[in-house]
């Protein structure tokens, strides 16, 4: 049996939630592997006081029945190493690192269509994660762009609207 840590970045984030359930459903086909889910915020973060609590489920990581890891976090998991360290989103510079992307196309352009055809919206306003600089994010923008021009709209930037990720800290 093959113990693969979770790493999940936010578990009450909608995305990190269908990320796991796809990570699930995959896992179910294999029979010797078990998962352990483990959820984690980015160490030293400037958005909460108390990040130690979240960085402390790093320490599931440590044990030696723990085979392999699929993290969301980055150059911090480099102790993981020799560990197979599998990245979704993002390419980790951890040796042995295999890292997978999603592909937005086709969800952009079926969501721009939808925009055109069914609501005849010609302006369509796009909230990005650009501040991230991820590959993920950089590959929304590019899908979103190419799925404007599909449809003959032009792209205006003063309707992007960057973001990182990251939901705001409400008081």
């Amino acid at each position: 049996m093959k113990n693969i840590a979770i790493l999940v970045y936010d578990l009450t984030v909608e995305y990190n939630i269908v990320v796991v359930d796809g990570i699930l459903d995959f896992l179910k086909t294999k029979d010797d592997v078990h998962a352990i889910i483990s959820s984690l915020n980015a160490p030293h973060a400037t958005t909460f006081d108390y990040d130690y609590q979240y960085w402390s489920g790093l320490e599931i990581l440590k044990s030696k029945n723990i085979d392999a890891a699929i993290p969301e976090l980055g150059k911090e998991l480099r102790c993981l190493a020799p560990k197979p360290v599998i990245s979704i989103s993002n390419p980790l510079d951890i040796p042995g690192n295999h890292y997978t992307c999603i592909s937005c196309k086709k969800a952009y352009e079926e969501i721009v269509g939808h925009l055109v055809k069914k609501h005849k919206r010609k302006k369509i306003a796009f909230l990005s994660a650009a501040l991230n600089h991820s590959p993920e994010s950089e590959e929304r923008v590019k899908a979103y762009k190419a799925a404007l021009k599909k449809f003959g709209l032009k792209h205006d930037s003063s309707w992007d609207l960057a973001g990182d990720f990251t939901p705001p800290l409400c008081l």
